[in-house]
């Protein structure tokens, strides 16, 4: 039962021991009682491992101390990871989704432009189909307005074996002096001209 009141107050559970304590203790001799030297010498021996435990104790708590706050230290590192980790988790997420709103907007922007160049492929033919029509509407004319003037021309060099008799006037008709009336040769008109 001594031993642990001793083990306690070394290690500091119970009231406190110090080393003074040990060097000065003095015991009263009785008959027959201990060697007092050797009590002394005893107890010198028992304050020094006293003091080393002292000593101990004391460097352990620094050292628990330290380690304690090193402990915080990277406690608060691994917050801070934790939490640029979160930010970069959800950095991601956002520029990912994004990039997948960009890509969406560059698809229907393809898609609107393939549709107008589809557009446009299908107008084209139709431009062109008009305008073949209107060049075939221009190509008959065009027939129809040579004819006439070969028409007159035919015309003139008939009427030129009788004479000056053939005069021709604006609107594709030729003039009779002899018969004194206009004559329609099937020439152009105002219109055709």
């Amino acid at each position: 039962m001594e031993k642990n009141k001793v083990m306690d107050e070394v290690l500091g559970d119970a009231p406190s021991l110090t080393v003074s304590d040990l060097y000065s203790a003095d015991f009263k001799t009785a008959f027959r009682g201990f060697d007092k030297e050797r009590v002394t010498g005893f107890l010198a021996r028992v304050a020094d491992a006293y003091e080393a435990l002292e000593r101990e104790v004391s460097e352990l708590r620094k050292r628990n101390e330290e380690l304690r706050a090193e402990n915080e230290t990277y406690r608060d590192m691994e917050k801070a990871l934790t939490e640029a980790l979160a930010g970069a988790q959800q950095l991601s997420e956002t520029t990912l989704a994004q990039a997948r709103k960009e890509a969406e907007l560059i698809r229907e922007e393809a898609e609107v432009a393939r549709r107008t160049a589809e557009a446009k492929g299908a107008a084209i033919p139709e431009a062109l189909r008009e305008e073949i029509a209107g060049l075939r509407a221009e190509r008959g004319r065009l027939k129809a307005d040579l004819r006439a003037v070969l028409e007159i021309h035919r015309a003139l060099l008939e009427d030129g074996d009788h004479g000056d008799s053939v005069q021709f006037v604006p609107g594709g008709a030729r003039y009779d002096a002899e018969a004194d009336a206009p004559t329609d040769v099937g020439g152009p008109t105002e219109e055709g001209v």
